[in-house]
């Protein structure tokens, strides 16, 4: 009901730029639609200022993954020791440090962007509404594991049952690829009715995120396999360049997929409050 009552008022403000139709004319004239059009994007603008926080989100972004470079490369390439409280609060690679707490709103806040997308998609009566509430409930729950690394409980049992090694040694990879490739089978039809706008924001996001999450896990593990399986409880000897830029290129990928998929939700979303406004 809150969600709902947020929606309409969102709406609602934006009926009151609205001009009123003159007591003399029985329609809107040309003239005086284009002056609603022009009046209510300016309120639309206000109330979801995309162009304004997707790039607030992009420089969050780039200060933490530089401040997380630079530490951990300080420490293992140039033989300076920097503290270990600050290397735990700023390694990306690392979990409960503030990159992760930051990662993890990211994904929250798409979660409550699909939900109010949902819910306006309801109220449209959009056959396609069910599917966004689906996609919310995803992001929440890939904001529940971002916060908890639930992925890596399914480690150990992938690794076991299919005895793995080199790249595939992550394990969790093989499940969360299966997943996705349902997910896209069964959204295929949601994906195709989007418009073209929304998809191709969606579409550049995904692939961003899985690009990181999933690709360059890959890369990272055939990388650092052999130093691993040789020296399991102390293979930090093996934190070369390379490794250092293969684990922050997959969290930037990862996060700037997230503020990709938030562009184009929150473009969505404006139009769906016009549509509320339109009826």
């Amino acid at each position: 009901m809150v969600q709902q009552a947020w929606v309409t008022a969102m709406a609602i403000d934006l009926n009151r730029h609205v001009p009123p139709r003159s007591a003399g004319d029985g329609a809107i004239g040309a003239k005086e639609k284009l002056q609603r059009e022009h009046t209510a994007t300016p309120s639309a603008e206000l109330l979801v200022p995309w162009q304004a926080i997707v790039p607030i989100l992009l420089m969050i972004t780039t200060a933490l993954a530089s401040v997380s470079f630079v530490t951990l490369a300080t420490r293992y390439q140039f033989g300076y020791n920097p503290p270990n409280w600050l290397v735990r609060r700023v390694n990306v690679d690392e979990e409960a440090n503030i990159p992760t707490w930051f990662a993890t709103c990211l994904l929250f806040s798409a979660a409550g962007l699909l939900f109010l997308i949902a819910r306006a998609k309801q109220l449209l009566r959009d056959r396609f509404s069910v599917y966004w509430f689906g996609l919310s409930l995803m992001f929440l729950y890939l904001s529940v594991d971002e916060a908890a690394s639930l992925h890596e409980m399914a480690m150990a049992p992938t690794r076991a049952l299919l005895a793995l090694s080199g790249p595939l040694y992550a394990g969790w990879v093989i499940p969360a690829g299966v997943a996705l490739v349902i997910l896209v089978l069964l959204y295929s039809r949601f994906l195709l009715a989007l418009p073209r706008r929304t998809l191709c924001w969606f579409v550049f996001g995904g692939a961003l995120y899985t690009g990181g999450a999933v690709g360059m896990e890959l890369v990272a593990w055939g990388h650092i396999y052999p130093a691993y399986i040789a020296h399991p409880e102390n293979w930090s000897g093996v934190v070369d360049m390379p490794f250092l830029v293969m684990t922050h290129s997959e969290e930037i990928m990862e996060m700037a997929g997230v503020i990709a998929f938030i562009q184009g939700l929150l473009g969505h979303l404006r139009e769906c409050l016009h549509q509320l406004v339109e009826r």
